[in-house]
């Protein structure tokens, strides 16, 4: 993957955002401020207009970009946990010219690793934690039968963390005073890690067959 291969992704996830915008915020509208449609819209937004200005950017200059205009443009929670997210995936990047399949499981540790750091929020907390470490465990687990195999077992992992959260009482966000009248409705941050996980991997799929 080049940098303007991740360009493309990035664009291709952000557009995915933007079509479940109303629907994300409306699940926070639920149990939160109602608004994680819209900051989650307006972050990608900013990505994708500042990593088109770039000129002839690394890989790690596309991320960190990508992160300094999340961080800029969202003032919700997300805004660090994301940014946080991309610095760690520009950091790992740093010096190569292009990624490979060899490159996707460091990649995924990194990031997910900084998201739980910075979050503090394990599985069952019902937040965005509970799509992304199920899907990263899945992922490194299924990674001697190949990448494909590894995608596979990293949608379904996530895809099952997704809906686990209806089950939950939020532990952790500002769902958390509501305590158990939070169950019976699912986590709009897991719904919106869910829509980056599964556009990332068809995206990568549909460029690489994988």
């Amino acid at each position: 993957m080049t940098a303007d291969d991740l360009v493309a992704m990035l664009d291709y996830v952000g557009e995915a955002i933007h079509s479940a915008r109303d629907q994300l915020s409306a699940l926070d509208r639920d149990i939160g401020d109602g608004d994680h449609g819209v900051s989650m819209d307006i972050g990608w937004r900013a990505i994708h207009e500042s990593i088109h200005t770039l000129h002839q950017p690394s890989v790690s200059d596309v991320l960190g970009t990508a992160g300094s205009s999340f961080l800029q443009s969202v003032g919700a929670t997300v805004g660090p946990l994301y940014a946080t997210m991309f610095y760690a995936l520009a950091k790992a990047c740093h010096n190569k010219e292009v990624l490979t399949g060899l490159d996707a499981e460091p990649l995924f540790a990194a990031a997910i690793g900084a998201l739980k750091r910075r979050s503090k929020a394990e599985v069952g907390d019902k937040t965005m934690m509970d799509v992304w470490i199920p899907a990263l465990d899945a992922f490194e687990g299924a990674m001697g039968r190949g990448l494909a195999a590894a995608a596979a077992a990293a949608l379904a992992a996530g895809g099952h963390g997704l809906h686990y959260t209806k089950d939950l009482a939020a532990g952790k966000g500002r769902a958390s005073h509501l305590g158990d009248r939070s169950i019976g409705h699912v986590d709009p941050g897991a719904q919106s890690a869910w829509i980056i996980l599964r556009s990332a991997i068809i995206w990568i799929q549909e460029r690489y067959s994988v």
